[in-house]
């Protein structure tokens, strides 16, 4: 081998190595690849594992014992709210007028993974949010159209209406 072809093949490898690196150091920062799921091996198990899991986390009365942290770390993360309106969706640490249900049917739009909404309380605090969780499934013929008209049927003023998509790479 030529010293020059050595020189350029030593060239790729170092900017090859600095590439790794950089990816190496942007996934210490985002874990983009850490997926709990895959890891154990359960990504298929969609309504009786993720959905139950999401639930309980955006549950002010969840397991976790954590009250409202999740559901504001949720909506934060979708940025449907700046943290000045943070305290309209979630009223306190363990705000109990927000209700979460999963696998809510009816007829029309069919049945909805997560709905969370407070409904019961003044009509300029009302909020209403369908989450479809979707992992190893695509989306159905007109699903999220159903999902939107289950939504525009709600009191709930049209920019408190929300419809999150979730899969596998985020929303």
């Amino acid at each position: 081998m030529s010293k020059a072809n050595i020189a350029t093949f030593e060239k790729l490898f170092n900017e090859w190595r600095d590439l790794r690196v950089g990816c190496m150091e942007k996934n210490m920062v985002e874990a983009e690849d850490l997926n709990i799921f895959r890891i154990l091996n359960i990504s298929h198990l969609e309504t009786k594992l993720h959905t139950p899991f999401l639930l309980d986390l955006l549950k002010a009365e969840g397991t976790h014992g954590q009250g409202t942290l999740f559901f504001r770390a949720f909506l934060e993360q979708l940025g449907v709210c700046d943290e000045r309106e943070l305290s309209f969706y979630v009223h306190a640490p363990f705000d109990d007028r927000y209700i979460c249900r999963e696998e809510v049917s009816d007829r029309e739009s069919g049945r909805k993974d997560i709905v969370i909404e407070r409904l019961s309380c003044e009509k300029d605090e009302r909020f209403c949010m369908v989450i479809e969780n979707k992992i190893g499934a695509g989306e159905q013929e007109g699903q999220l159209r159903r999902y939107w008209e289950y939504l525009e049927k709600k009191p709930v003023h049209s920019k408190r209406k929300f419809l999150v998509y979730l899969h596998a790479k985020g929303a």
